[in-house]
């Protein structure tokens, strides 16, 4: 199959690939949709890390506070050069995808199931490489945001994680990773399975030799990442916000569970806590899932054997 031609299959499978296209397009895919839709993800986190509505009253009151207070629009990327060895991570994750949902197809015939369970396996393969990038960029993420006391100056990932080496030991850079795994199975596996739900109804039969022009296949895949990611958003917003305040606000030292915070969370703010950041964490993750899955079904695209 030439990929220039004006169609396109309905679904492009791994066999179908030129892996050293796939892994040159791959990274250049994640590094540049990271830059783009990280200021979103960093509001995201500061809302989530706040204490009830005592800094910021939202995600556009964030996003001019920010700016305002700490240097302009670069404090919107602050943890941004940390972040980026995720660009590694998500090529771990894309190609466990790929690969777990063609090894699983002499066990499952349903799109969906074998979307759902490569999900799984992907998110299961990435997370130890997420976590401890996640855990220094989100402290670098709200530094200046006054959570506790004034901060000022500059802070590099360095000092994060020297100070957490020494206040933790390395397992401070895994603070949250059970709880990182709760967020991210269940949502990899959701999306994908939503995903390939979306897909199989607007392909009528979700088969492998449906063909598509170029801009039809493209719309699709948009309006179905949209509902795909808009949807996974909503229901796995409580176990993001517990995730990000065991990371973010935990004591140095001290032990921290899931149940603890999530006990704490909802005495002290209510159930609303639960929340917390969810237009924001909606606004992201369809944002960054649309665009992702676009830009993916593209790089695949690419990729297709001459």
């Amino acid at each position: 199959m030439q990929h220039s031609s004006s169609k396109v299959p309905g679904v492009i499978e791994w066999e179908h690939l030129d892996k050293r296209k796939y892994f040159f397009f791959g990274p250049a895919l994640n590094l540049g949709t990271n830059a783009l839709l990280y200021p979103a993800k960093l509001i995201r986190v500061r809302l989530q890390a706040q204490q009830g509505n005592s800094v910021y009253s939202g995600a556009i009151d964030a996003f001019k506070k920010i700016k305002a207070r700490e240097g302009g629009p670069r404090a919107l990327f602050k943890g941004f050069s940390v972040n980026c060895f995720g660009v590694f991570a998500s090529q771990v994750y894309i190609t466990t995808f790929e690969w777990s949902r063609a090894a699983s197809r002499p066990y499952f015939d349903s799109e969906i199931v074998r979307n759902l369970g490569a999900g799984v396996a992907a998110a299961l393969a990435s997370q130890c490489i997420t976590v401890p990038v996640d855990v220094v960029s989100q402290r670098l993420m709200v530094h200046g945001q006054n959570l506790a006391k004034a901060e000022s100056g500059t802070l590099s990932a360095r000092t994060v994680a020297s100070r957490i080496v020494r206040a933790e030991s390395i397992w401070g850079f895994f603070k949250g990773y059970t709880a990182s795994l709760l967020t991210i199975v269940p949502t990899s596996g959701l999306i994908w399975a939503l995903y390939g739900k979306f897909r199989a109804l607007q392909l009528h039969a979700g088969s492998d030799d449906v063909s598509q022009s170029l801009g039809r296949n493209a719309l699709n895949q948009a309006l179905a990442s949209a509902a795909a990611s808009g949807c996974t958003a909503m229901f796995t917003n409580p176990l993001e916000v517990v995730k990000t305040q065991i990371q973010v606000n935990a004591k140095l030292g001290e032990p921290v569970s899931i149940r603890g915070t999530l006990k704490e969370l909802v005495l002290t703010e209510g159930l609303r806590a639960l929340t917390k950041g969810l237009t924001a964490r909606v606004v992201h993750m369809t944002l960054n899932t649309t665009i992702l899955m676009v830009a993916y079904e593209s790089v695949k695209l690419l990729s297709l054997h001459s």
